[in-house]
């Protein structure tokens, strides 16, 4: 894979046919898409309604700044609007000193995606959610966001904002994340508006290349994740999108925790979720049993919906995790 820089911005280059190299912030979404459709992948019964037509509708625009007002589907901007578990999480976000420069992070951007998002008190509930996050795995799980070694594995994206947030706070380490193909595709638009530089881990590549700054690893790209994966260093993030996967995606990553430095999860008690009728309490009370002896594990109600899982490698921390 050939590197080049062009305007101070990280420009990584993919094979788009056997002559021609393009970066890959210069691929419209058709382009992109057919790189990252050479492979299968798993999915629920949900997310593969959610997403039947999406694919047709990247392809026919690459400006998608009409994405919330055509309530294009899956309406991953419109679902965070009215959280109730957000708005809880912000009344301890504005009143707790030790949260200011979360809470400070929070109020800087208001407009981030598509125009037309509501605003609850002037910010906007999905960004609370990455923000309320983040302040758990430095506040609880004891994370430095300066470490310049340091991952945060984000599982399921949503909106792309956690890249924002953590370009909002100056994280120091490699960001990854890890979702379906044709949503990164939707997320590498609205960070690259943010001009936050970004670049993809894709298994033709032949040095894994990982930025300091935002990674996408679609799921599809097998050899790539498997070499993530044994990766040192690794903070886990998944607010609601682990637990809305297959029953396949779900034990591949059961297996891989207990490589994980630090495990944020954020669960839904309804079985009916994914349409799968997966037990999610069941799935994370035996990731908690098999965590227990290398990691602290906490499991509490999550603001009014839902439950979170929090754990942490026992030598990374002085005691039990610490909930006010």
């Amino acid at each position: 894979m050939l590197k080049g820089v062009k305007q101070f911005k990280l420009i990584v280059y993919i094979k788009l046919n056997n002559h021609t190299y393009l970066s890959i912030m210069e691929l419209t979404n058709k382009e992109l898409i057919s790189k990252l459709s050479t492979k299968e992948y798993n999915l629920s019964s949900g997310w593969k309604i959610m997403t039947a037509n999406l694919k047709r509708h990247l392809e026919d625009v690459d400006d998608l700044e009409s994405y919330y007002s055509q309530e294009i589907i899956p309406r991953i901007f419109h679902w965070p609007e009215t959280s109730i578990q957000n708005i809880n999480q912000l009344q301890i976000l504005e009143t707790d000193p030790t949260c200011s420069i979360f809470y400070n992070t929070l109020c800087n951007t208001i407009d981030y995606g598509p125009p037309g998002i509501k605003l609850y008190n002037n910010v906007q509930c999905d960004r609370i959610q990455q923000v309320w996050s983040i302040y758990n795995v430095v506040s609880r799980l004891n994370l430095d966001l300066n470490k310049k070694d340091e991952i945060i594995f984000e599982f399921g994206a949503g909106t792309g904002q956690m890249a924002d947030v953590l370009h909002d706070l100056n994280f120091g380490g490699q960001h990854i994340v890890y979702d379906l193909p044709l949503m990164t595709v939707i997320q590498r638009y609205f960070i690259a508006k943010r001009n936050i530089k970004y670049a993809y881990i894709l298994d033709d590549d032949h040095e894994k290349n990982i930025i300091n700054g935002t990674n996408y690893l679609p799921c599809n790209q097998y050899e790539s994740e498997k070499y993530i994966m044994g990766l040192p260093n690794i903070n886990f993030i998944a607010t609601f999108s682990l637990t809305e996967t297959d029953i396949e995606t779900h034990n591949k990553f059961a297996n891989y925790m207990l490589n994980f430095s630090r495990i944020y999860i954020v669960y839904s008690l309804n079985q009916t979720i994914t349409e799968d009728f997966i037990d999610n309490v069941g799935y994370i009370q035996s990731m908690k049993e098999k965590l227990e002896n290398t990691h602290y594990c906490y499991i509490g109600e999550n603001h009014g919906n839902g439950n979170v899982f929090m754990a942490v490698k026992k030598e990374l921390t002085h005691g039990e995790i610490s909930i006010n």
